[in-house]
């Protein structure tokens, strides 16, 4: 990807709640050189449980707009915008339904996760396996080239301390010598996690995970803020990993 501070490359991450877990949505702005890319979770959002299809196909509607908005008042170019759905459960009558009101600059792929080792793309189907979607995400987390979503005073926002509290929680469990078991502990949510793992889905190769190990550590959520590589300061302020501009 080029240097050039106007250039981004934009993905949303959709995940379709259930009876007992709401849909989330991650919107992921990347800058910078395609190996070294830093990913800017511009929004995190949780939607109330058991709200109704059609309402989550709205607001993904109002989402994708706001957003192409945003990138044109900040002076931000992305050709194509990317949305990625998970649809493994009840999903895919949602996708069906926001694929015939998508604006042409928004490419939407239907993603099923498996259980596997092998990501498949056909057409809008992928087929994805969810240790893939963690990996890639704690590869994010782990090289500090996730900035989290911020306030104006430099706080993170309720959303990603919900998210980094996901993260917390999230393990992976080692069933046998060919497969890695992800998800929640009993009790506790994955949908913010899952929304921005899928956010991320384009970015990097896949990369199996080879030990058991957890997703994220304190020392990964902590230490320091550091400069953001790659990115030019903006009106003599520089952008750093916690979100802020100083």
């Amino acid at each position: 990807m080029s240097m050039d501070p106007t250039k981004a490359l934009v993905n949303v991450g959709v995940d379709i709640g259930q009876m007992r877990d709401p849909t989330a949505l991650a919107v992921t702005v990347f800058q910078g050189p395609a190996k070294t890319m830093i990913g800017h979770v511009r929004f995190i959002e949780r939607l109330p449980l058991g709200t109704p299809y059609p309402e989550v196909n709205q607001r993904i509607q109002t989402v994708l707009f706001n957003l192409r908005n945003a990138m044109f008042a900040e002076g931000l170019v992305a050709q194509k915008f990317r949305l990625f759905m998970d649809v493994t459960g009840v999903g895919r009558p949602i996708f069906d339904m926001l694929t015939e009101q998508l604006p042409k600059h928004v490419l939407a792929a239907a993603v099923t996760l498996t259980a596997g080792n092998n990501l498949t793309k056909q057409g809008v189907e992928w087929h994805c396996p969810k240790q893939h979607v963690i990996s890639t995400l704690n590869r994010f987390m782990t090289e500090r080239r996730l900035i989290l979503p911020a306030t104006p005073t430099g706080q993170l926002t309720d959303e990603a301390r919900q998210f980094q509290r996901e993260l917390r929680t999230f393990v992976g469990r080692k069933e046998s010598a060919s497969h890695v078991e992800t998800g929640a502990r009993q009790g506790a949510h994955d949908d913010l996690v899952i929304a921005v793992g899928l956010s991320l889905l384009n970015t990097a190769s896949y990369r199996p995970p080879r030990q058991r190990q957890a997703i994220v550590t304190n020392s990964t959520l902590g230490g320091q803020p550091r400069p953001v590589r790659g990115l030019r300061p903006v009106r003599g302020a520089r952008l750093y990993d916690d979100g802020s501009w100083r």
